[in-house]
């Protein structure tokens, strides 16, 4: 039996307040690890609001997607899942424009799916895309993290994802302790297999040349910030910018001030219509 995986699109009124629900951008979101789709449904219905569609999957071992939690064989699993799920959202949005959205883990994905060629996507946004881990937060030497992956690589074993570290918003911090589709493992075949995806990810970046939006916390504990921005000094779009949210930890859409995020997001997506 194949894996299964969850996914959801939400399509805005045809004549919403923004006159582009029939024929406006298309978002597809990809969530980042340990987490899942739906708790980005704050900023779906802002986008709805605003006239844009928003498809989002489970990765596999998320959510409420089948596989074991934390755990791919190969990173080329996550990629191939997304490239397979943005082809079929283009097929039922053919001639729309279609953007990618991914956060931490999901913005990693986002980037080795379109660097193995996707041509259906005309734009990407970033939110602290995890192409390194900050050096602190390491578990291993990287000798043994490979071993590990080779000898170990489905046991399952403590993510150290604290609520703490993702928000300031104490209410969402609660919330991410409650909900039951967020897991608290990872295996060592996931950790090495992204570890090599990132190094990747940076080594090609000259060969993503669509147009690029990343925001960064500058508080992040968790994904390597200079790894980002040498990332955005590297991809070849001359349509791209960098925003730097002061005092924001790793999960910005989730933040106190991420009403402001949204609507910064919207004006980027729709200048690029």
């Amino acid at each position: 039996m194949g894996t299964r995986l969850y996914h959801c699109e939400w399509w805005p009124e045809p004549s919403g307040a923004h006159g582009s629900g029939a024929d406006g951008t298309v978002v597809v979101l990809m969530h980042g690890f340990a987490e899942h789709c739906r708790r980005y449904d704050e900023l779906a219905e802002h986008l709805l609001q605003r006239g844009i569609a928003v498809c989002r999957i489970d990765a596999r071992g998320h959510g409420r997607s089948s596989g074991q939690r934390g755990y791919v064989a190969s990173y080329d699993d996550h990629v191939g899942d997304l490239r397979a799920y943005v082809e079929r959202v283009a097929a039922l949005a053919p001639g729309r424009p279609l953007a990618l959205l991914g956060h931490s883990n999901g913005g990693l994905t986002a980037i080795r799916a379109l660097q193995h060629g996707l041509p259906a996507v005309s734009s990407l946004v970033l939110t602290n895309p995890y192409l390194q881990l900050r050096a602190a937060r390491k578990p291993v030497p990287d000798a043994l993290a490979r071993w590990l992956s080779r000898v170990a690589g489905r046991l399952p074993l403590p993510n150290g994802l604290r609520p703490g570290d993702l928000t300031h918003d104490v209410r969402l911090q609660e919330a991410v302790r409650r909900d039951p589709w967020v897991h608290r493992v990872a295996t060592p075949r996931w950790y090495w297999s992204a570890l090599l995806a990132g190094r990747a990810a940076l080594e090609e970046a000259s060969k993503l040349a669509l147009p690029l939006l990343l925001i960064l916390g500058a508080a992040d504990p968790v994904a390597e910030p200079s790894a980002s921005r040498a990332f955005y000094e590297r991809v070849a779009a001359l349509d791209k910018q960098l925003v730097l949210r002061q005092g924001e930890l790793h999960e910005v859409l989730n933040e106190v001030e991420r009403h402001s995020l949204f609507a910064l997001i919207s004006d980027w997506l729709e200048r690029r219509r």
